[in-house]
């Protein structure tokens, strides 16, 4: 199976495991993340959607590439590597992988392409109000590796070895520089509904910041608190992917009323 011009099983691991006409959700990782961390997605969800998620150079099975570090020419491969959308869809993503999605969907509407039926954005900023006064890529590996532990969302056992932080760091570092180094489009909003996550303890990102998603659409923005820090996803998995699955539903419901 190919998109236009990528191979969509290189920059996707894909699943079809949902039902005859099921939505397609299109999962994007936060720095230094994978396809893997929507696993747990994928077998909750199966029954009511099929989950691609994207596989970025520099991990999992992709570990011997190197890792991108401009967003738009990334943003550019990925959207090659789709297949034609023919279905309801929702791309979605947890801090950088919120960026991916909301450049991917701006991406599509340059070249024509349907637009998605959602864009669920996750503890990340409004583009037009990242904080970009203390940047993350130019760090030395001890300041990053702090970094890291802050968000409380690497494992321990990872940033205390030496051999795992000198494979995964340049990754890490290259991911932080597609976020931070990114030039907003001067582009409209897009006509698409958001669903915004926000973590009540996430010191990185602050109120205004998910707020701020508001300006990026014309259609509506609902926006969602959840207990716990920066990887509430994770800690608040339950509730979110609750949160998920009534969007895959509400596309359902409106495909229906559609037809």
């Amino acid at each position: 199976m190919r998109g236009r011009k990528g191979s969509v099983t290189l920059w996707y691991d894909v699943s079809t495991g949902g039902r005859d006409g099921s939505a397609l959700l299109v999962t994007f990782p936060f720095a230094g993340g994978g396809a893997g961390f929507y696993r747990s997605w994928r077998r909750e969800l199966a029954d009511a959607c099929d989950l691609w998620a994207a596989v970025l150079p520099g991990r999992e099975t992709r570990i011997r590439e190197n890792p991108r570090t401009e967003l738009e020419p990334l943003v550019a491969e990925l959207v090659d590597a789709l297949p034609p959308l023919d279905r309801p869809y929702i791309l979605a993503g947890h801090s950088l992988g919120a960026t991916l999605a909301f450049a991917i969907a701006l991406a599509l509407r340059g070249r024509g392409a349907p637009p998605a039926a959602r864009l669920i954005l996750s503890g990340s900023a409004a583009p037009h109000l990242r904080n970009l006064s203390d940047l993350a890529h130019v760090l030395d590996d001890r300041a990053l590796v702090h970094r890291l532990r802050s968000y409380e969302g690497t494992p321990p056992a990872l940033l205390e070895s030496e051999e795992l932080l000198e494979l995964l760091l340049p990754t890490i570092r290259a991911d932080f520089a597609l976020f931070e180094t990114w030039t907003v489009p001067d582009e409209p909003p897009l006509d698409v509904p958001f669903t915004v996550f926000g973590g009540r303890d996430d010191t990185s990102v602050a109120t205004r910041e998910i707020e701020g998603w508001r300006e990026w659409t014309t259609n509506t923005c609902d926006v969602h608190w959840f207990a716990g820090g920066h990887f509430f996803v994770t800690s608040a998995h339950d509730r979110v992917l609750a949160v998920v699955r009534d969007a895959l539903e509400g596309i359902g419901k409106q495909t229906l009323a559609e037809a």
